[in-house]
Formats: C-alpha cells, sequence, structure tokens
C-alpha cells in the first residue's frame, strides 16, 4: 500500500512539473508573439491596485521569502528530521535559483523584458523568484512533517510570490517558475536525498 501511495505521489508530481511547464512556455512564447504580454499585463493590473494597507503588508511579507529568513525558519523547527529536510530543500533551491538566473539574464520589470544572459547585472536576474522560490522549498517540506498547518504554509508561500509582484521585483512568469522550482526542490529531497 506504502509503494503505491508513493507511486501515485511521484505521478501527480511528473504530471504538476509538465502543467507548470507548458504554462511557462506559453507565457514566454506570448512575450515574443505580442506587444503587451501575459507577463507585462498583470504587471500593469498589480501597479495599478498597489495602494494603502495592501502595498504596505506586501512590502512586508515579502521578507519572508528572504533565504536568511527561511533558515531561521527551519532552524527553529521541532522535529530534526523536517529540519534536516529543509535545510536540504533550501540548498537545492537555491542552487538552483543562482545557475537559472545567472544562465537566463531575464530583466526585471523596470521596462520592456529583455534577456542577458551570463550578465553580472542584478537587473537581469529576475527569472526565476528566489524569495518564491526558497519560501515554496520550506512549505512543502514543512506540509510533508505538519500536514495539518500545509494550507497555511502554502497560502503564505502564495502571498510571498504575489508580494514579488507588488514590489515590482518580478514578473508573474518569475514567481510561477519559483514556486514549481521550490517544490520540485522539496520533492526532490523527499524522494531522492
Amino acid at each position: 500500500m506504502h509503494s503505491i501511495l508513493k507511486l501515485n505521489k511521484r505521478l501527480l508530481f511528473r504530471r504538476l512539473v509538465v502543467v507548470l511547464l507548458i504554462a511557462f512556455i506559453y507565457m514566454l512564447s506570448t512575450s515574443y508573439m505580442t506587444k503587451a504580454s501575459p507577463d507585462q499585463k498583470i504587471r500593469d493590473f498589480v501597479q495599478e491596485t498597489n495602494r494603502g494597507l495592501w502595498s504596505d503588508s506586501m512590502s512586508v511579507i515579502t521578507h519572508l521569502g528572504l533565504g536568511e529568513v527561511n533558515f531561521a525558519i527551519a532552524t527553529i523547527l521541532p522535529d530534526r528530521e523536517a529540519r534536516y529536510d529543509s535545510y536540504k530543500a533550501l540548498l537545492v533551491s537555491s542552487v538552483s535559483v543562482t545557475i537559472l538566473k545567472y544562465g537566463i539574464g531575464k530583466s526585471r520589470p523596470e521596462g520592456e523584458i529583455t534577456y542577458e544572459p551570463y550578465t553580472t547585472s542584478a537587473s537581469n536576474r529576475a527569472f526565476p523568484s528566489g524569495h518564491t522560490t526558497t519560501a515554496f522549498a520550506l512549505a512543502t517540506i514543512m506540509a510533508e512533517y505538519y500536514p495539518e498547518y500545509k494550507n497555511r504554509l502554502y497560502a503564505l508561500a502564495t502571498l510571498v510570490g504575489i508580494s514579488r509582484l507588488y514590489v515590482d521585483a518580478h514578473w508573474a512568469s518569475d514567481v510561477v517558475a519559483g514556486a514549481g522550482l521550490g517544490y520540485a526542490s522539496a520533492k526532490f529531497v523527499e524522494y531522492r536525498w
């Protein structure tokens, strides 16, 4: 029974990865075909609604995606195995993000979307969102060990991703990719490490 459950989780994981890849390819291809890409349309909507308490809240919530904050949260987990798996997931996600950011070189939302791979410029390191990646990596590991908090953990990680749009640090596709990469990093640790 346990092996069937594990097989179903792997199948579900593979399907999720395929769906995220299709969504990413769609967003990337439409940004080349049209002047107003989905990324640009979402950014315009977010910036129109970025006011008052909502804006202030997003400025605070975005800090929950910092690697140092996630590492501190992982450090205080009561379960030793959850702590170590969290460290591993944060390591895998951080290395993956760094490689992708450097290799892709996608511009941040200051202007049009451009790509300048292998640059050292911080303004060309938008893809994927590192804050979202680490938030989802930690949320996925914690949801595995503390399933009673699963919905709250994913909701908080989602808010971190949304906050990256509101502080105008990322495009929507960066956040979606970060969420998928964080989830995949945690599942890699769960199944392979």
